[in-house]
């Protein structure tokens, strides 16, 4: 068995003793065998109401993907029982009762929660692949060049400039600007940003588009979008691995060597 044969059974049984959402764990091989292994969980201890609660770490896009999912499953029988119907009857105009009110109303808060997770578990990812060391230059209006860290990147610059410009610099892949998903992708962040914003003017052509089947399609497209950069991390960026979350087709982690010496050395400092 390989080393990357074997990191990706040991990651699978991780995650059966766990939960995929964990963050996948720091993991030392010894360079000449694949059996020995060093294992260092990602842990957190969590400190509120006077409390400390020591777990593994979870990974944000596996959290925010795993909620968009469970809301979008309701959301899809919402659109099999009450507006599918509809379409295929031919009949387009509809005044709901006022009991039916709460079913709509419900689908609402269920798909706008869909919604808006669905675009955070994209920008989860974008962040976690941009390195602390990284700094994106780019020439303003002014004719000025300006350096931003990671910190102010994650604060300032858009998600779609992130997909197009940082994470191409930093996997050393092309924009996926042409990309199938790619105007499915804008039309998810352009309605995440609708409603984030609440703008009253555009109140009811934003509930349009929520209440269209399109919208399965633009929830959806985030698992694409992901799927699509852990395709090319896994071929050109190894190391970035470690953050890519489970579940998303690439459940293995970037196999790590030590020499004969650091490896014993390294037993010793854990007092394994």
């Amino acid at each position: 068995m390989t080393f990357e044969e074997k990191a990706k059974v040991h990651n699978s049984q991780y995650i059966d003793q766990t939960d995929v959402r964990v963050k996948k764990p720091i993991v030392f091989f010894h360079h000449q065998n694949c059996n020995k292994r060093i294992f260092l969980p990602n842990n957190w201890i969590l400190e509120s109401d006077k409390l400390e609660t020591m777990m593994d770490t979870p990974n944000d896009v596996a959290i925010y993907s795993s909620i968009s999912f469970s809301h979008l499953n309701i959301a899809k029988e919402f659109h099999r029982k009450e507006i599918i119907p509809r379409k295929q009857s031919g009949f387009g105009s509809k005044t709901l009762l006022k009991p039916e009110l709460t079913v709509y109303y419900n689908y609402f808060e269920t798909i706008i929660t869909a919604v808006i997770f669905a675009y955070s578990s994209i920008e989860a990812f974008a962040n976690i692949c941009i390195p602390l060391t990284y700094n994106y230059s780019y020439t303003n209006k002014g004719n000025n060049v300006v350096f931003k860290n990671k910190e102010k990147i994650e604060r300032t610059v858009s998600l779609r400039e992130k997909l197009k410009k940082i994470l191409p610099e930093i996997i050393g892949c092309q924009s996926p600007e042409m990309q199938k998903w790619w105007p499915i992708f804008t039309e998810l962040e352009d309605l995440r940003d609708e409603i984030i914003h609440c703008k009253e003017s555009k109140s009811e052509d934003r509930y349009s588009k929520l209440l269209s089947t399109s919208i399965i399609k633009k929830v959806e497209v985030h698992k694409e979008v992901i799927e699509f950069f852990g395709n090319e991390i896994s071929t050109r960026k190894k190391e970035l691995l470690d953050e890519y979350p489970n579940g998303f087709g690439h459940d293995y982690y970037n196999v790590k060597k030590l020499s004969d010496v650091d490896y014993k050395k390294s037993i010793e400092e854990i007092g394994l």
